[in-house]
Formats: C-alpha cells, sequence, structure tokens
C-alpha cells in the first residue's frame, strides 16, 4: 500500500474547510410530472426486482448496503442484472453520477468526493464477492459504453470494490487508449475512472490519469481527476498538480484551476506562498489580483440550490429543479431524475 494512501481521511477533513461555493437559483414547489421522472438508460428488470422492494434507510446503512450488495454479486442474477443492481443502490442513496453531485452540507467537491472515497474504502474491506467476478465486471466496463456508459460507470467503480488492482489496470487501460472519448457522455466514465484509480491505493496509478487533464475539455472531468490526484502526497503528483496550474494560469481560471490551486496549497504546504509568488511574477495586474483571490479561497463554484445542499452541476448537462427532486439532461438524449 502506497504511504500516501494514508492521509486519506485527514485529507478529505481537511479539504472540507477549503473548497465552498454559492447556491443558484430556487427549487420549484412544484412536484416533477411523470415524465421528468423517466431514465433514458435501461435498467434490468431482475435488478429492479431485487431492489426496489429495499427500504432506502436500510441503503443509506453502511453495513447493510454491503450486505445486500453481496448477496446480490454472489447471486443467480446475469452480470447485467448485478450491475444494475449496484446502480440503483447508488441511486437510493444519492451517490449514482449522472451529471450531478449533491454537495454534504457545509462540503466542497473535494471533500465530498473524499468522504465518498473512504466509504467505499470500508466496502472494499468487508464486500464479500467472488474474486472472479470482477473480471467480468471488467469486460463489462469496456463494453458497449458508446450506448450505456451508465452501466460501464457502474462496472467499473463495482469492480473497484471486488477487486482494486483489476479495476486501476482497466481503468489504466482505457485512459492509455483514449477509449473515455468513444463514451456516449465521457465525464460519466471518468468519474468512474477517477475514482477507481482513487480506490487503487497507490499513487503510482493515480498518476497515471495525468493525460486527462489536457486531454478532457470538461472543466468538471479535469476536477474529477484532480480530486483522485489530491488524496496523495507524492512529489510526482503535486509536481502534476502545480504544473496543471502554470500551463494554464492566467488564461484560464475556470474550476478545475481553482481546484488545482486548492489542492497545491494543502499539498505544498509552506512552498505554496514562494509558489504563488513566482506565479505571480511576470503578470498583469489584473491576473495577480485574480490568482491571489483564488489562493485565498475567495472564489465560488457555481451551484444550483436544492432543498437540503448545494448542487453541483457538470458541463454540457441541464437541470430542472422540482419540488421532489432534480431532472437531469443532456444532449446527447440521456435523462436521469435525481431524487430529493
Amino acid at each position: 500500500m502506497s504511504p500516501t494512501w494514508r492521509c486519506l481521511a485527514g485529507c478529505a477533513l481537511a479539504f472540507c474547510s477549503l473548497f465552498f461555493g454559492v447556491s443558484l437559483g430556487a427549487a420549484s414547489a412544484e412536484p416533477a410530472p411523470e415524465r421528468a421522472k423517466q431514465w433514458s438508460f435501461e435498467i434490468h428488470p431482475e435488478a429492479r426486482a431485487r431492489i426496489d422492494p429495499v427500504p432506502r434507510d436500510r441503503l443509506v446503512d453502511d453495513v447493510a448496503f454491503v450486505q445486500i450488495l453481496g448477496d446480490v454479486l454472489r447471486g443467480p442474477l446475469p452480470l447485467e442484472a448485478k450491475v444494475d443492481a449496484f446502480t440503483l443502490m447508488l441511486d437510493r442513496i444519492g451517490w449514482l453520477f449522472g451529471g450531478t453531485v449533491l454537495l454534504r452540507p457545509g462540503h466542497g467537491y473535494i471533500g465530498t468526493l473524499g468522504g465518498q472515497v473512504a466509504t467505499y474504502v470500508t466496502y472494499q474491506d468487508s464486500l464479500r464477492a467472488p474474486p472472479e467476478l470482477a473480471r467480468d465486471l471488467a469486460r463489462q466496463a469496456r463494453k458497449g459504453c458508446d450506448r450505456e456508459v451508465v452501466r460501464c460507470a457502474s462496472a467499473l467503480l463495482l469492480a473497484a470494490l471486488v477487486d482494486r488492482q483489476v479495476a486501476a489496470e482497466t481503468a489504466l487501460q482505457i485512459v492509455g487508449t483514449g477509449r473515455e472519448r468513444a463514451a456516449q457522455i465521457p465525464d460519466i466514465l471518468i468519474h468512474s475512472i477517477a475514482l477507481s484509480a482513487a480506490l487503487s491505493r497507490e499513487d503510482s496509478v493515480v498518476v497515471e490519469l495525468a493525460p486527462l487533464l489536457d486531454r478532457v475539455t470538461s472543466e468538471e472531468a479535469r476536477e474529477d481527476v484532480l480530486c483522485a490526484l489530491s488524496m496523495y502526497a507524492s512529489p510526482e503528483v503535486v509536481s502534476i498538480v502545480t504544473g496543471f496550474v502554470e500551463r494554464r494560469f492566467p488564461k484560464s481560471q475556470g474550476n478545475s484551476v481553482q481546484t488545482a490551486l486548492v489542492v497545491a496549497k494543502l499539498r505544498l504546504g509552506d512552498g505554496f506562498v514562494p509558489w504563488v509568488a513566482k506565479l505571480r511574477s511576470g503578470l498583469e495586474p489584473e491576473a495577480q489580483a485574480a490568482l491571489d483571490a483564488i489562493a485565498a479561497d475567495q472564489f465560488s463554484p457555481p451551484l444550483i440550490s436544492v432543498p437540503g445542499s448545494p448542487l453541483k452541476l457538470w458541463d454540457g448537462f441541464g437541470a430542472v429543479v422540482y419540488d421532489d427532486g432534480v431532472q437531469v439532461t443532456h444532449p446527447s438524449g440521456f435523462r436521469y431524475f435525481r431524487k430529493s
């Protein structure tokens, strides 16, 4: 195990106070019409039959979640139904990624994702599943992503819970060949790639995600990669993060640069101030002021207000907020209803 992995729990807590945003908009007082609640992606009927009857209050209990998931994985369901059952379970607890992430109250995105990873680690340690299942899930994660990206992404994340090494190999194979670009919605697959890399518990895995920082166009997809990197403290990780800022600022001052500066601030420690001073030299006064504001955490990424917590929305996705949830759409035809 990489020694830097042991910082995960502390890092997640440290990041919580470093990345806040403002909420924009307001929730509708109207409940969503039935047509707005329809998903565009297929769920295997046997998965629905298995998971729909399970009360949500059981699934939000970590011990029960792992027990139910283990029963599903050891049971007779076909592979696609097992993956879809996991998708439904994530949806029920609010962790299914479909272009949005509900931030934990008082936490930013890095703290929210760090909390998820810390929980998934406990799942890895206690989940009982057939060891050969990981290879089957890895094959599922590479199949049909141009049409069924949610199933691919769920298969990859589930593989990480069953066998983190197999999942990491699969994630890096996808990145190494650039196959994420062929996915129906690359950002959905990249989200699971970043989680799977973080869950490898090896910094040598997360550094292999670096090409995505310059390859993807989505600010939020780059943030996912930076979040995975943030959980490790090796010199190579620090170099990747600081190099990303140095290449992009001041031309870009978007969410990913802001997030990278947050990561750099924690990882550089006392070296952060002199690094920022070096970065400031030669910049126009306006760019210097922008850098100072970002470095001082005086930035507010745009979020959507939903009942209870702010919702982070990815590039290219649209959202309609209702009293009982959020309808998320994408130009590809993707539709997902996230219940409140």
